[in-house]
């Protein structure tokens, strides 16, 4: 059986060729996008290590707002449902319910920074508000 490498490391293996061979033997009027080509397999990366975990992290958090909708629904259908909910107000009463879509929104917002900026992600949430702030 041959051992092949994970998209994982294909991509870091990308990187690492573009910052120490690519990147030292460009132009200077170029380098810049070599760079940024970097940045985004750098991302990419943690796109592809986070992938489906991250969604059904998602799906569980929301199926609190939804539980009776989550096997009928999935989490596109949910998603669209808490976008609505949002819309229409459902959520500016004060009580659990809006305490459960601010953490939900806050989660899915630290995920969306951790993708391109794992280090002010980590600030982030260090200063979560409290639920006290949300209600």
């Amino acid at each position: 059986m041959r051992d092949r490498p994970t998209v994982d490391d294909l991509l870091a293996a990308a990187r690492r060729s573009v910052q120490e061979h690519v990147l030292p033997n460009l132009p200077p009027a170029v380098q810049r996008e070599a760079m940024m080509i970097a940045s985004a397999l750098a991302i990419a990366r943690r796109m592809a290590t986070v992938g489906e975990h991250d969604g059904q992290a998602g799906l569980h958090s929301l199926a609190r707002l939804y539980p009776t909708d989550v096997r009928s629904c999935g989490e596109d259908g949910l998603l669209r449902r808490f976008v609505n909910d949002i819309r229409r107000g459902n959520f500016d009463a004060a009580g659990a319910r809006r305490v459960d879509a601010w953490r939900w929104l806050w989660a899915d917002a630290l995920a969306r920074v951790a993708l391109v900026n794992p280090h002010r992600a980590a600030e982030a949430a260090a200063d979560a508000p409290t639920d006290e702030r949300f209600r």
